[in-house]
């Protein structure tokens, strides 16, 4: 079966999808998106990142598919680094606790074989125009995640 549209608008109104939309995936299709126990998601972080730049640099137009693109670099260059530990356990109550393995300078030995995992964030839209916001009244930065 086939369907013979004259124009875009006449494809847009017979498939019935909206004209303008936008989706932003945390991850690339069927793999994990990281994220830090302290701060959240990667890109959830990278977003409030770069916004924090925008606030700071008193920059109030904001070009929306812009501030995505640098948020999904800032994830683009991280990668997960992991450290060897040893699990201690107390025999009297059963409780484990993780000690980090310490090399002759004392720091954190790095788990090479669960480090150096990488995210990738998966944008797909179709804006016909670009999207703008105003920040306006901005004196500070965004608050903590934890707060």
């Amino acid at each position: 079966m086939y369907f013979v549209f004259q124009n875009i608008d006449d494809f847009l109104t017979n498939i019935q999808l909206p004209r303008h939309f936008l989706v932003v995936y945390q991850s690339a299709r069927r793999l994990q998106s990281n994220q830090s126990m302290r701060n959240g998601y990667w890109l959830i972080q990278a977003l409030r990142d770069v916004m924090d730049t925008y606030i700071r640099n008193n920059i109030t137009d904001v070009n929306l598919l812009h501030m995505i693109v640098e948020a999904t670099g800032i994830v683009a260059l991280r990668e997960t680094k992991q450290f060897e530990f040893d699990t201690i356990v107390d025999n009297s109550t059963k409780e484990s606790t993780k000690q980090y393995q310490r090399d002759s300078k004392g720091e954190k030995i790095v788990d090479e074989s669960a480090s150096g995992k990488k995210n990738t964030v998966s944008t797909y839209h179709r804006l016909c125009e670009p999207v703008f916001f105003k920040l306006s009244n901005v004196t500070q930065e965004l608050p903590s995640p934890n707060v």
